[in-house]
């Protein structure tokens, strides 16, 4: 209801996907408790006063041996979207604040790294305990390994997401070519999230194509950041908080909303019913029904866990 008060964190007021999602009201049915969302990417600051108790101990595959610390601040921004500590007035609140986030740090500190790491970062996490894999990252090139990595964490039941891509819709001088397809978003069985603006509308940089299943806020997104963040963030160091725009930012709210899910579900969930309930339950955008720009459309936090 409107009438909700706002959890007490110091940026709430601008986390405007949180009010789209009634977040208050959603936390009342699930907040994510006892689920395990792997965050693989450049990994996450553990220490982040906004994260602490909720990051288990993960892997690094860039510097392997080492606890898979963030040296760029995407893989921090994304935790903080997923499982930020709520009510704790401070910075700000997780869509699924009761998550557990697994970090598997494939990415450099410039935000690089290969797809045989990907692939195995998937695995790993998949052996490790999670019941959500997010994957903000993509590459235009399909490759066997990272295909293959999919199919086993879909097959052990866990619901991947990953990122539709910041190519935009259309390519090419008069806009006529069609933007390739963005991997692993566009692998069989993983739920690919474009990304939407505050006011609703398809963020211009959203890829469209058929890899794209459902759309979720990802521009003007603040969250959790490191202090040393990587120059090509633009995020002012020192603050432990940065607003990111992409489709890197929309995936986590599609994985926490998986996350909520799942537990409101409870013992015997399937990811394939979470991932359909997520489509299911979505706003429809643009064109009826299912499209390539906006997929089943927003997705709808409130409406999928009223159905249970």
């Amino acid at each position: 209801t409107a009438s909700t008060t706002l959890s007490k964190d110091t940026y709430r007021s601008k986390q405007w996907a949180l009010t789209r999602f009634h977040a208050e009201s959603v936390w009342k049915k699930s907040t994510g408790a006892g689920v395990v969302v792997a965050v693989v990417d450049t990994g996450v600051r553990a220490g982040h006063p906004d994260l602490k108790g909720h990051v288990l101990s993960g892997r690094d595959y860039v510097d392997p041996g080492t606890p898979p610390t963030d040296q760029n601040g995407h893989g921090t921004h994304v935790a903080g979207i997923i499982a930020a500590v709520a009510g704790n007035r401070r910075g700000v609140a997780g869509l699924a604040k009761k998550a557990r986030i697994l970090p598997v740090r494939v990415l450099d500190s410039r935000g690089s790294g290969s797809s045989d790491d990907v692939a195995k970062g998937i695995i790993w996490a998949a052996d490790h305990g999670a019941d959500v894999i997010n994957l903000s990252l993509g590459a235009t090139q399909s490759d066997n390994a990272e295909r293959a990595a999919v199919a086993y964490a879909i097959s052990k039941n866990i619901v991947v997401a990953a990122a539709a891509g910041n190519d935009g819709c259309r390519v090419g001088l008069l806009g006529l070519g069609r933007t390739p397809p963005s991997y692993p978003a566009a692998y069989p069985g993983v739920l690919g999230v474009g990304a939407i603006s505050s006011s609703g509308a398809l963020a211009s940089y959203s890829d469209c194509g058929s890899w794209v299943d459902v759309v979720a806020p990802g521009s003007g997104i603040v969250s959790t950041m490191i202090d040393n963040p990587d120059s090509d963030l633009g995020c002012n160091a020192g603050v432990g908080y940065c607003t990111l725009s992409g489709t890197s930012m929309a995936t986590p709210y599609a994985s926490a909303a998986a996350a909520l899910e799942i537990q409101a579900l409870g013992k015997g969930w399937r990811a394939s019913t979470v991932q359909s309930r997520l489509q299911s339950s979505a706003d429809d955008v643009g064109a009826a029904g299912y499209d390539g720009d906006s997929g089943y459309g927003v997705i709808n936090p409130a409406r999928m866990l009223a159905a249970n």
